[in-house]
């Protein structure tokens, strides 16, 4: 049987029936090509697989977390039996599934378009057959291979309750929201930044370290008016009140994330009361009109005034990225200058303090030599009297040293 016209066309060339819709065809054929071409969408191109990429070269040691999408796993890439280093692979199951592919690749496109020390840094994906579960079939699956953050992320200090000093957060806070300008001014916006999607990168000399920005599933355009949010417990108020109708509301609403990060450093918990129940949760973060931070009389002035402005109710008002990335490192700056002239006041204080032992070392030994108790008795008095008429002084155990020596002296005399 001779075949026809149409079904050539849709088994040879179907992108002439799609991109022309004046074909001289039925309605039955036309729907039936665009059925054809969806089909075709859906399944990804079997010349896109690696398959055994991932076995070959390389090693995997252990789960360093879990997202949205995927997992992400150490490993430690080899070549012929050579190491290469370690780094951090990201699978997410996608299914033979092109639109899906499409969307989750918006990650990789960010990544690869975007270098800067506080983001973490992309280098390769691809696509193989995996088994995401012990208990699954095998399914394809998107590959990203990524620098390895060997500090574990701000979650593991937040939820191992370990305190940070002041400077050392705010210099944190200071590198997140240089990666989130950086970010902002490309036109994106991360949608979840949370402290399991912040990282720790600690340089084998023990100095230096970095804080990368990752998981970048929910980053978008900052142009669009998504309605996309990120995890509940660190979303701006806004996000569940009105839509986004504001340029800027997106990017605010990073930097309110930033400011709840800050919050659970020095806290080592959010302001939330319902933090376990999420439909509560939700209404608490609606209703929320702000928190009372003047209440702690020990929260440093510096850092009170950075979370006031980082969670302001009022998106408006609230700063943008690069306007508190200059007023945190204000803030660290004095801090910075204040503590490193209170190590020199110190300093002073404990060479004033040496030499006085010198003194009081003289003092004996010119008592036992000559014999002259009432000469001991009086050097001993005048460094008492220099101590206690020296100024902001902390120590009062050399004070009470001398003093004794006083009174054992004055029993002889």
């Amino acid at each position: 049987m001779r075949p026809r016209k149409e079904d050539a066309l849709i088994k040879y060339k179907p992108e002439v029936l799609i991109e022309d819709t004046h074909t001289e065809t039925t309605h039955a054929t036309h729907f039936k090509t665009l059925h054809v071409k969806r089909e075709q969408k859906k399944r990804i191109f079997e010349n896109s697989f690696n398959q055994g990429y991932y076995a070959r070269f390389f090693k995997e040691r252990k789960q360093l977390g879990r997202g949205n999408r995927g997992s992400v796993f150490l490993c430690r890439h080899v070549l012929d039996g050579i190491s290469l280093g370690l780094y951090a692979v990201k699978k997410i199951p996608i299914g033979n599934d092109h639109v899906c592919l499409e969307g989750i690749l918006t990650e990789v496109f960010v990544l690869e378009g975007l270098k800067h020390e506080n983001i973490v840094d992309y280098k390769h994906s691809w696509i193989e057959n995996h088994q995401p579960t012990s208990f699954g079939p095998e399914i394809p699956c998107l590959f990203l291979l990524m620098e390895v953050a060997n500090g574990g992320s701000l979650e593991d200090l937040v939820e191992n309750r370990i305190a940070l000093a002041p400077d050392d957060i705010l210099l944190v806070v200071e590198q997140i929201l240089s990666g989130l300008v950086y970010l902002h001014r490309n036109g994106f916006v991360h949608g979840d930044i949370k402290p399991s999607n912040i990282l720790l990168s600690l340089p084998k000399n023990g100095t230096g370290m970095r804080v990368l920005l990752s998981d970048f599933d929910t980053c978008e355009e900052s142009s669009l008016k998504s309605e996309k949010i990120g995890t509940i417990d660190f979303c701006a108020p806004e996000l569940f009140r009105t839509p986004r109708t504001e340029p800027d509301r997106a990017q605010k609403a990073d930097v309110w994330s930033v400011g709840l990060v800050l919050y659970s450093l020095y806290y080592r918990e959010l302001p939330y009361k319902n933090t376990e129940d999420v439909s509560e949760l939700e209404k608490e973060i609606r209703g929320c009109a702000g928190f009372d931070l003047d209440a702690d009389q020990s929260l440093p002035g510096g850092v009170r005034m950075v979370l006031k402005a980082l969670l302001e109710i009022e998106p408006r008002r609230r700063p943008s990225a690069e306007e508190a990335l200059k007023m945190v490192q204000s803030v660290h700056r004095v801090f910075m200058t204040n503590q490193n002239q209170q190590t020199i006041e110190n300093t002073r204080h404990r060479a004033v303090e040496l030499v006085w032992i010198a003194e009081g070392v003289k003092v004996l030994v010119f008592a036992l030599r000559e014999k002259t108790r009432r000469r001991a008795l009086f050097l001993v008095y005048s460094l008492c009297c220099d101590f206690l008429f020296y100024r902001n002084t902390k120590r009062k155990g050399l004070l009470h040293v001398l003093l004794g020596l006083y009174l054992v002296l004055s029993l002889f005399v």
